[in-house]
């Protein structure tokens, strides 16, 4: 690696969070939703510049308006309903969480083209008390304070919003089990797993518009260990 160049460096780097991303989506499919961090953390290196950070797309000439696109989710008109367009919702009366959401990940042939900067820092994904927050405050209400590379005490208000996800359905129950309820009853329960099912969306636009836009990177195959480490 020392006589590498530096574009070739840049590429080398994509390569790696581009398959940190696919490997996170991997297992996170598998109930390890926590990998959200990576996920969120991967797409700042990829996408976030200001000041002296670079973005790994600036320093590979990558997000100049017209010449390159990112595929998204597509859109329903109405900017409450936000949710609907990211998310499923899911019932278990039998869990202590029994409203969850999971990221839809399938564009079912229609998506949404955006030029780099409207896709990361223009399109709200969020709405919270009239306001509309995009991508990169998202991820970036993540990386810096919600344990992505950074713990802060206080969570901004749209972000506890997000994690507390009283802006989609919820559940009140009044029922009766065989032994202690699961989740408490005649409270309201709500999803709070929205902010962790929304990196993995972002996750997966990119990772399709990498493999659809043929960037410059390295696909590797996910290789399960076959030994698991131990502490």
């Amino acid at each position: 690696m020392e006589n590498e160049t530096p574009d070739q460096r840049y590429r080398r780097l994509l390569s790696s969070h581009l398959n940190f991303l696919k490997r996170s989506c991997w297992l996170f499919d598998q109930g390890h939703e926590d990998e959200a961090l990576r996920i969120a953390t991967s797409l700042r290196v990829i996408f976030h510049a200001k000041g002296r950070n670079i973005s790994l797309l600036t320093h590979l000439g990558m997000v100049a308006p017209g010449d390159y696109w990112m595929i998204g989710t597509p859109r329903s008109v109405d900017p409450d309903s936000w949710w609907k367009d990211f998310f499923t919702m899911n019932l278990d009366l039998a869990s202590a969480t029994p409203i969850t959401v999971t990221a839809r990940t399938s564009f079912t042939g229609e998506f949404t083209m955006q030029s780099v900067e409207q896709w990361w820092n223009g399109e709200p994904v969020f709405r919270h008390e009239g306001e509309s927050y995009t991508r990169k405050m998202m991820v970036l209400s993540m990386v810096d304070k919600d344990g992505g590379a950074h713990v802060d005490a206080t969570l901004q208000a749209f972000y506890r919003a997000l994690r507390r996800g009283d802006y989609g359905l919820g559940i009140t129950g009044s029922l009766e089990f065989d032994g202690e309820a699961p989740f408490e009853q005649g409270v309201t329960q709500y999803a709070e797993n929205g902010h962790l099912a929304l990196m993995r969306l972002l996750a997966h636009e990119v990772l399709t518009t990498a493999n659809y836009y043929k960037w410059p990177f390295v696909d590797r195959p996910i290789v399960p260990w076959p030994v698991y480490p131990t502490p």
